[in-house]
């Protein structure tokens, strides 16, 4: 879920969250199944009792957390696979305690030098055979798994994303879109969106800077590293799947309050 910056950092029921995030102008949330269910991922009394006031809330949750790798020991792969098909029988769930709550169910995919003993072909075996066991769970519960691309996993840009989900065949499958993931290396913003659009069912808004201190990666704030935030606003606006961006890594409720008037001058 949106990080708990907005409660000071005391202590706050989900509710108090929920409220607190709607306050501050954060209608749209990617949730965690665990906040609002139990560790068999059946939700609890409080978890209803969210889900029921999301409408008097004014907040939708735009999809749940299941990351989960999808490649590697054959046992980790199964128990992501299981963990992943329990996370959209949740998102079904959900979905039927309130119509504000997407049955869509969002992952990465793995990082391959994790595993250096695997071949790539087998660890593309290994997606494209589990991708396609989840999709059959999601459209069973009329839900959605998406991808998230990030440049360190075996789907590690646009293309091999879209070749995935072409190669599963399900409508059931789509894509999450984070230009911080994998834009200004291993793809263009231009590129990018071109490739998933149309599969793009969210974005995300997080910044790089692609050299940082140590030469790696760093992940700040939209509007404080390398992305033409214009431009990604620009080129997503007239994907009609894509309608709502979820604010990444602030630490604090200034930093919070700061992203949010960045992002929304592109939004008027």
């Amino acid at each position: 879920m949106f990080p708990n910056v907005l409660a000071d950092g005391k202590e706050a029921g989900l509710m108090d969250e929920l409220k607190k995030m709607a306050d501050a102008g954060l209608l749209y949330l990617q949730a965690r199944p665990q906040a609002f269910a139990d560790e068999d991922l059946s939700p609890t009394e409080e978890g209803r009792e969210a889900l029921a006031a999301l409408d008097d809330l004014g907040i939708e949750i735009v999809g749940w957390c299941g990351y989960n790798p999808l490649i590697g020991k054959e046992e980790v792969v199964a128990k992501s696979i299981d963990n992943i098909k329990r996370s959209i029988q949740f998102a079904a769930a959900a979905r039927d305690i309130s119509n504000r709550a997407r049955p869509t169910v969002f992952s990465e995919s793995g990082n391959p030098a994790q595993h250096p003993d695997l071949p790539y072909e087998t660890m593309w075996g290994q997606i494209v055979s589990a991708v396609g066991e989840i999709a059959a769970e999601a459209e069973k519960n009329g839900a959605l798994f998406a991808f998230e691309p990030t440049r360190a996993n075996i789907l590690d840009s646009s293309a091999t994303t879209a070749k995935l989900i072409q190669q599963v065949g399900s409508d059931h499958v789509k894509s999450l879109f984070d230009p911080a993931n994998i834009c200004g290396d291993k793809d263009t913003l231009e590129g990018a969106v071109e490739t998933l659009k149309p599969y793009m069912i969210l974005a995300h808004a997080k910044d790089v800077i692609l050299k940082g201190e140590d030469g790696r990666p760093e992940y700040p704030p939209a509007g404080k590293g390398d992305l033409d935030y214009p431009r990604i606003f620009e080129l997503i606006e007239p994907i009609d799947t894509c309608n709502e961006i979820i604010i990444e890594y602030v630490r604090t409720p200034e930093q919070a309050q700061e992203t949010i008037k960045f992002l929304r001058q592109f939004c008027e």
